[in-house]
């Protein structure tokens, strides 16, 4: 019998470590504590190897970067990170990003009907209880 984990139980355990590392942590630039910063947390704990989040001040700095390594939005990072797959096949583990007009967007993780993610004004990782309803696209991690 093998000793693998199952692909289920190895998305629970990474959003677990993911909730219990940010559920309480502001968002805040300086600390790392942003979506991105928690997007490579929990891809890593998912077995991805993505490449270290370079220390970033601020909006500004973060879309420079992204410039930087040829993207113009996070979502174009994603498409070229991970597999693109229609919303309603989310697994929970799964990303997306709610849209906005500077590229960045905020990067959520599907728990399954609902996600996690930062939220502007939201004291800490915020729970989206209808994420569907106003994403667009969808990842596979």
């Amino acid at each position: 019998m093998s000793r693998r984990k199952k692909p289920l139980i190895k998305r629970h355990d990474a959003l677990q470590a993911t909730m219990d590392k940010y559920r309480h942590r502001p968002f805040d630039w300086a600390t790392g504590a942003t979506c991105i910063h928690m997007f490579r947390f929990h891809a890593r704990k998912m077995g991805h190897r993505i490449e270290a989040v370079p220390k970033l001040t601020g909006p500004i700095d973060a879309r420079r970067e992204l410039k930087k390594r040829g993207y113009d939005s996070v979502e174009a990072m994603f498409d070229d990170l991970l597999t693109p797959i229609p919303v309603a096949m989310m697994l929970p583990g799964d990303v997306s990003v709610l849209p906005d007009d500077s590229g960045l967007g905020g990067i959520i993780i599907s728990l399954g009907a609902s996600a996690i993610g930062y939220a502007e004004g939201a004291p800490g990782m915020t729970l989206f209880t209808q994420p569907a309803a106003v994403i667009t696209k969808a990842w596979r991690v």
